[in-house]
């Protein structure tokens, strides 16, 4: 993906994109954009290809322009963004789109939160307007309301050898009102299948969480925002898959007990009945 499509698709209005900034129109002239058509055609995520008519390697620096992007597929959908570039090119910035920047939410997640649910939507209201102080706060008020909840779905994937150990801090994480005391009481006993390349979620949490909302800018708190949403949904989605993975296997290991043992019984019944014939 072209750090230009990066841009436009993945970030909501008033965030700074740093990352190999686009500068130039031929950047944005050869990106290809995954969006949503909301045609009766498409209805599904389709390619869009630019289609503004100023093209070349036009210096962008200290600019606002629109930039076109139609629909491959029923060439009748357009997006259009409103983009800010810097004065030397140090970050480019959306200040409008039509149709507005979608955000999904995720369908694991979603279901861990159950009611407390209203508060990633939203939060993601909130990132998609570049709000992120508010976003911010709606998603710590999820970790705050669910990490009891999120500590006892771990409790089940926690290895024999290091339970009692959990269990112990748990009585502790029951005892504070601290958030961030309670991730730091257990994010050392995450088993391996809630990591990913050594990096622990839980400190994470705990690391933006110590950062505070009281001592960021509205920009820090969007870039914190969209880091906290992706760590909670990596939680969710790997808690709930690993449970998945234990009750399929659980199942089928008694399936094949239960055959085992329905055999067994079979083959009793049948000694018997054949012993009873001889005599």
């Amino acid at each position: 993906m072209s750090a230009a499509a990066k841009f436009l698709e993945q970030y909501p209005l008033y965030r700074k994109f740093k990352d190999d900034t686009p500068n130039v129109m031929t950047d944005y002239a050869t990106a290809k954009l995954s969006l949503f058509c909301k045609k009766d055609s498409c209805n599904n995520t389709r390619t869009f290809s630019f289609t503004s008519t100023v093209h070349g390697n036009i210096d962008l620096s200290n600019s606002y322009r629109a930039i076109d992007y139609r629909c491959t597929h029923c060439q009748n959908t357009t997006y259009r963004f409103y983009i800010y570039t810097s004065p030397k090119s140090e970050f480019v910035m959306k200040v409008g789109q039509h149709p507005p920047w979608r955000m999904s939410s995720d369908a694991n997640i979603e279901n861990m939160l159950g009611e407390h649910r209203d508060y990633l939507s939203k939060g993601l209201l909130c990132e998609s307007q570049g709000y992120g102080i508010a976003a911010f706060s709606y998603y710590r008020r999820i970790v705050e309301e669910l990490i009891d909840q999120l500590i006892d779905d771990i409790h089940d994937l926690i290895e024999p050898d290091h339970l009692k150990k959990f269990d112990e801090a748990l009585i502790e994480v029951k005892k504070t009102q601290q958030t961030s005391e309670k991730i730091e009481l257990v994010m050392d006993l995450l088993p391996p299948v809630l990591k990913t390349e050594g990096i622990n979620p839980l400190g994470i949490l705990h690391s933006i969480f110590s950062e505070g909302l009281h001592a960021q800018t509205d920009e820090e708190c969007l870039e914190d925002a969209a880091s906290l949403r992706s760590v909670l949904t990596f939680l969710a989605s790997q808690i709930q898959s690993s449970k998945g993975s234990q009750r399929i296997f659980s199942e089928s290991m008694k399936s094949i007990l239960d055959k085992k043992n329905a055999r067994k019984q079979a083959k009793l019944a049948a000694d018997l009945a054949s012993k009873k014939e001889s005599n």
